[in-house]
């Protein structure tokens, strides 16, 4: 008989320790600490970025999460229902009771919710308005300007420099002293800060008095191949504030004439600024309705 007892008690213990009840507050105490780690990914996540893989997961943890928890709510909401139905003493007060205290939490959630979305949504939609839109792009529009302005000058003043050059070929052709000092003459009257004339092979022919910084350059060919068309092919140094621009000689056998100009640094850092803002901009545009999600998750 004792032996019966303590067997019945050991089931009754198991059954309690894995009862409905018990594993609820398992799943509110895990859907709270696991709406903590979200809320706190959320505030470090980069959305310019396409690593966003962690956060997915979370959410789906946290919508697994609350799946089970809805499902253990409508258990417990069923079974009030039933016990409606079967008129148990107490009924009455028990469902009163379970739907005053559920209409007291959830309501003011929900409307802080809607209310945090709105606001989000609202932002959003004010980010991204179409006067914004245009003034970024009307910056890199004129930032670009600027470069294309100092491109088309030094385009120019190569062609006229390398018709000079051209024009000049019969009497230095073969004299590199001579085409030197005319290089160097050429480069001060324009403007141009160096000046190297080389060929195919990237050897140098000839260069200005202050040419040493692209004498030995790294000439790339496709450079010379562009060149050999007869375009004129204008070129920015990412390390150095000089715009730089290569020509064909015609008058020569496979000549190139190299210059290079100097640009203020405080403009080319500010257009560089500005196409990186704009390219943020735009990146964070495409991603708005990751951002709906993530603050409605994160509010909700």
């Amino acid at each position: 008989m004792l032996k019966s007892n303590n067997q019945r008690a050991s089931k009754l213990g198991e059954k309690g320790w894995f009862s409905e009840d018990r594993l609820a507050y398992i799943s509110i105490l895990f859907t709270l600490g696991m709406g903590a780690v979200t809320a706190y990914a959320l505030t470090r996540v980069d959305y310019l970025s396409n690593d966003t893989d962690t956060l997915i997961w979370l959410v789906v943890i946290d919508a697994l999460a609350l799946l089970v928890l809805g499902t253990l709510v409508g258990r417990q909401i069923w079974r009030l229902w039933s016990e409606r139905r079967q008129r148990l003493a107490g009924h009455q007060l028990h469902w009163r009771m379970a739907v005053l205290f559920g209409g007291v939490t959830t309501f003011p959630a929900v409307i802080v919710t809607l209310f945090a979305l709105f606001i989000v949504d609202y932002s959003l939609r004010g980010w991204f308005a179409e006067r914004i839109s245009t003034a970024v792009n009307e910056s890199v529009r004129v930032a670009e300007s600027y470069f294309d302005e100092h491109a088309r000058s030094i385009s120019g003043e190569v062609l006229t420099m390398a018709n000079d050059i051209n024009r000049e070929a019969y009497r230095l052709v073969g004299k590199g002293n001579l085409m030197g000092r005319y290089l160097s003459d050429q480069a001060a009257l324009r403007n141009m800060a160096d000046a190297i004339i080389f060929d195919g092979t990237g050897q140098v022919l000839a260069k200005s008095q202050f040419a040493f910084a692209i004498t030995f350059a790294n000439l790339e060919s496709s450079w010379v191949e562009q060149a050999r068309k007869g375009e004129v092919v204008i070129l920015r140094a990412d390390e150095t504030n000089k715009l730089r621009a290569v020509v064909k000689l015609n008058s020569y056998v496979d000549a190139y004439l190299l210059v290079g100009r100097f640009i203020d640094s405080k403009v080319l850092l500010a257009m560089d600024q500005t196409r990186l803002a704009a390219s943020d901009y735009q990146q964070l545009g495409f991603q708005q309705l990751d951002l709906q999600i993530s603050f409605a998750v994160l509010f909700g």
